[in-house]
């Protein structure tokens, strides 16, 4: 659609080539393991080259200088674009071995780009003479979300290494941190750790069982321990989530307190401003900024790139619209939203957290949250069975946590909660006050809010 041409790097790709025709054994390693193939390379000469390189390792034959530029004589394309001069001429070029990601990653993003541009196009072009624009836009946003992916890939060999290293710092007093920790001691040990990164993670519960306040408990036990946490909303908006985590830090009711019936410490008010919005940790968006399936894999792609998330949580995930459901049935619509989640983690390598509610059968709209797929499914149970809105203003819940799925195939693990609904805080149940302050010092060394009571005004 325009006069430029498309772009990409000749740095990056003359870098990987000499890097390959100077140590092909280490070279060839990297690239495989980063997923390096012909489409990353433009120049044609570049992409005659890898394609000989490639049919060289499918035949298992020795790649050096040599041999590549024996095996396009006799493919005769070795005089396409150069010959044997050009070939020799790569080896020419200043590279450092040691900077082969970087070229790698030279590569890549020029590719990202071209693939862009592409998609741009073709839904320019096609807007000209389109008699249906939803259904155009929809096709667009299709080509962006399943836009090939530069991942890196990695072998057996180099993943097993990686666990032997750090089974060897855990036996010498080193562990390692392999999942980030909710900040429920109890649950992150039934979890081996806390979540997994690429993992989706499974909240969900009756109504009024404390679903939300238990997700903005992990969103604040995560901000206190220096992470940074992506939330989509779709419940309430961004002020009554902001409210909420509030009240949960503070200890208090806001809505109480802002209608005069309770007081607030400001020292912890402050706490609150400092962890919620000064930090710049936690992202809010609700259902004004993100909508449809297209809208939620758009909007974790910045929260990972550009604000470096360590957490996205998703809350009432059945809201979520799925382009083109007009004629999806309940069960193919639920598919389409839990694989988007499952594209968020795998793709962005971050764990996904995702609230929803289930009815008398443990559905959600229809489908089974057993149909879910993920890493972990928790539900929240009520076990004293009273209703919500029937108790008092500061009344205590106990609620257990069950873990219907978890890592080495334990299932069905009980975590009992206390849940004190005036401030939306969960604590383990039996925990005392000092040892809830205990675990908020562990998490950032500030003071815990316990569950105590504000003085009332009147």
């Amino acid at each position: 659609m325009t006069d430029r041409n498309l772009p990409f790097s000749e740095e990056g790709e003359n870098g990987v080539l000499a890097c390959i025709l100077h140590d092909p054994q280490n070279s060839l390693d990297t690239c495989i393991a980063m997923g390096v193939n012909i489409d990353h390379f433009f120049i044609p000469a570049h992409r005659m080259i890898v394609a000989s390189v490639s049919e060289m390792l499918a035949e298992g034959k020795r790649i050096d200088v040599l041999t590549i530029i024996e095996h396009m004589k006799k493919a005769g394309t070795l005089d396409e674009y150069g010959g044997s001069e050009y070939v020799y001429k790569l080896m020419d070029h200043h590279i450092t071995m040691a900077y082969l990601d970087e070229y790698i990653g030279m590569l890549k993003n020029a590719d990202t780009r071209r693939e862009i541009i592409r998609a741009c196009n073709h839904g320019i072009k096609s807007a000209y003479d389109s008699d249906d624009p939803e259904l155009l836009r929809a096709e667009c946003e299709s080509m962006f979300l399943d836009m090939k992916r530069n991942i890196e890939v990695k072998d057996t060999k180099s993943i097993f290494r990686e666990i032997v290293n750090e089974m060897h710092k855990g036996m010498s007093g080193e562990p390692v941190e392999i999942g980030l920790p909710t900040g429920f001691p109890t649950l992150d040990e039934y979890n081996e750790g806390g979540m997994r990164r690429k993992g989706v993670y499974w909240l969900s519960g009756h109504e009024n069982t404390g679903k939300t306040s238990m997700k903005c408990n992990i969103i604040r036990n995560m901000l206190l321990s220096g992470r940074s946490v992506g939330d989509l909303t779709l419940e309430m908006s961004v002020r009554d989530e902001l409210e909420r985590m509030a009240g949960i830090h503070c200890g208090i009711n806001c809505g109480r307190v802002i209608r005069g019936k309770q007081s607030v410490d400001l020292d912890r008010l402050t706490e609150a401003k400092d962890l919620f919005v000064n930090s710049g940790r936690l992202h809010i968006a609700d259902q004004e900024n993100v909508c449809t399936g297209t809208e939620l894999f758009s909007w974790a792609r910045r929260m990972v790139c550009k604000h470096r998330v360590d957490l996205i949580t998703v809350d009432y995930f059945q809201l979520i619209e799925v382009e083109g459901n007009a004629h999806m049935k309940i069960e193919e619509e639920t598919t389409k939203k839990s694989q988007i989640v499952k594209k968020i983690a795998g793709v962005l390598n971050v764990p996904v957290l995702c609230v929803a509610a289930i009815n008398s059968e443990g559905k959600v709209r229809g489908s089974r949250m057993a149909d879910y797929d993920g890493a972990g499914h928790w539900r929240l149970e009520d076990d004293d069975g009273k209703d919500f809105q029937s108790s008092p203003p500061d009344y205590k819940r106990n609620i257990s946590l069950v873990t219907q799925k978890a890592r080495y195939g334990v299932p069905f693990k009980r975590l009992p909660l206390t849940f004190t609904g005036s401030t939306g805080r969960f604590s383990e149940r039996g925990a005392s006050k000092q040892e809830i302050d205990e675990i908020d010092r562990r998490l950032c060394g500030m003071p815990g809010s316990g569950d105590f009571e504000q003085p009332e005004i009147f």
